[in-house]
């Protein structure tokens, strides 16, 4: 059954993907198969300051995503697993639509 995922990339990773027909990912789950579709959200990552809980001095900050709008659409041609990779990586062989 074909599936459908989503991974939301920093803009610099999300504009090296552009780049690429391929990527490493985290698949611990091992969810990820050939044919699936995967839409590819480009986000930005900012420090948003968070209340201090009582006795804390310092200040406190997290980190928000912002959904910039950019996406890519794509299918899994290829799933590869490999002893190169660390544990739970695969590289993905991607058609963009």
């Amino acid at each position: 059954m074909v599936k459908t995922h989503e991974i939301k990339l920093t803009t610099s990773n999300f504009n090296q993907f552009n780049e690429n027909d391929y990527i490493i990912v985290k698949d611990e789950e091992h969810k990820i198969e050939v044919n699936d579709y995967i839409l590819f959200k480009q986000v930005e990552i900012q420090q948003a300051p968070v209340e201090p809980e009582e006795g804390q001095e310092e200040p406190v900050t997290e980190n928000i995503e912002i959904d910039t709008g950019l996406f890519k659409m794509t299918q899994v041609r290829d799933v590869i697993t490999n002893e190169g990779l660390k544990d739970n990586y695969i590289l993905l062989a991607l058609s963009k639509l």
